[in-house]
């Protein structure tokens, strides 16, 4: 509490510095007339900093587009390591909503088997120093060929089988 004043009807009037820490906090108000002392509680909530997920899968195309929402009480910026995606913007300056959209693309095509490990965003709190994270990953348009059985009838001590070939003889 940086100042407190009675006002009108008994209301008292007060103002808070900002909360530029990572953790909700509390002060006190003390009144006092003659014996008599009352004390306020005054509790100022941490500031708001989130992101709606920390991991996020890409589609096998290129242009494969994901969006995640950053709430923030405050200013942040936006660092990527990695290759394979592109992340828009890579920073945000406060408004009353206090939302933000961050745009990851996919920049390439993936045909190899498995998901691929493309890198990290990182975001960081421009007055608490609070860091999140995002981890990017990109699926695959691979498509495994399988085996295929053949099923033949084999007449005993009639066929020959030569590399990779099979005869037989009637």
């Amino acid at each position: 509490v940086t100042s407190a004043s009675k006002g009108d009807d008994g209301v008292i009037n007060y103002a808070v510095s900002e909360n530029s820490t990572a953790s909700a906090r509390e002060g006190l108000i003390t009144i006092s007339y003659g014996d008599l002392v009352e004390k306020v509680k005054v509790s100022q909530l941490a500031p708001v900093f989130t992101v709606s997920t920390d991991a996020v899968e890409l589609g096998a195309t290129k242009d494969s587009k994901i969006t995640v929402t950053v709430t923030s009480d405050f200013d942040w910026t936006l660092s990527s390591e990695g290759t394979g995606y592109t992340v828009t913007p890579n920073s945000y300056a406060w408004d009353e909503e206090g939302k933000s959209t961050v745009t990851i693309q996919a920049t390439e095509n993936r045909t190899e088997e498995g998901v691929a490990d493309l890198g990290t965003i990182t975001l960081v709190n421009s007055t608490t120093d609070q860091k999140l994270t995002i981890e990017v990953t990109q699926a695959t348009s691979y498509e495994s060929q399988g085996s295929v059985t053949v099923e033949m009838l084999i007449y005993a001590n009639k066929g020959t089988k030569s590399g990779t070939s099979i005869s037989w003889v009637q």
